[in-house]
């Protein structure tokens, strides 16, 4: 994949604005907050390296989180405070993922969580379902 298609992915930003959020977290976690069993999410719970079955639609009140190392089509790289950092943080990613050839396209979203004071969850979303982790490689 080339810096000029991911670039062109980082253009691709949608924002997903959501009035509510289940506010459960309903999958098993390892202790460093992996996900070890599959279940429900609402946005709010929502951490940096969840990966998530997708499409990523744009109102969304939970998503379906899943273990890194099954087939998944989105995974959470940063939660910040404005859709800026979601940019910046993909900017300084690129050059890693440009190395990768064996990725599909990756999109960048950024899904508004209006029930949590304007917190940005930056996610990356991928053409073809993945099985790694590509946030935290070696968790």
């Amino acid at each position: 994949m080339t810096r000029a298609a991911l670039l062109l992915a980082a253009v691709l930003l949608v924002f997903g604005g959501c009035g509510r959020s289940l506010g459960v977290d309903q999958t098993v976690r390892s202790p460093i907050g992996a996900i070890l069993e599959p279940g429900e999410l609402g946005t709010v719970d929502l951490r940096v390296a969840d990966c998530v079955q997708g499409p990523i639609p744009q109102a969304v009140a939970a998503l379906y989180g899943v273990p890194c190392h099954r087939a998944h089509m989105a995974q959470v790289f940063a939660i910040g405070d404005g859709t800026e950092t979601c940019f910046e943080i993909f900017e300084r990613q690129l050059s890693a993922l440009a190395l990768r050839s064996d990725l599909p396209r990756v999109d960048l979203s950024a899904l508004v969580v209006a029930a949590a004071e304007g917190r940005v969850v930056c996610i990356l979303e991928f053409a073809e379902p993945i099985t790694e982790d590509l946030v935290r490689p070696n968790a």
